[in-house]
């Protein structure tokens, strides 16, 4: 798959360890899921998001 191939060159490029997960076309796509990474901004993302559309209501 063409998605594994770029993230991979991503990850060595910023030697970084890079985990993905993602739904598209009803389809799901992982890289690199065997590591249990700390949710860190994935969190916040969405705590941010639920904030945002309190204050617009």
């Amino acid at each position: 798959m063409k998605i594994d191939s770029e993230i991979r060159i991503i990850s060595l490029r910023h030697d970084a360890n890079i985990g993905v997960d993602f739904s598209l076309d009803n389809r799901l796509y992982t890289y690199n899921d065997s590591i249990r990474y700390p949710l860190m901004s994935v969190f916040k993302l969405h705590v941010a998001v639920a904030a945002l559309q309190r204050m617009e209501a």
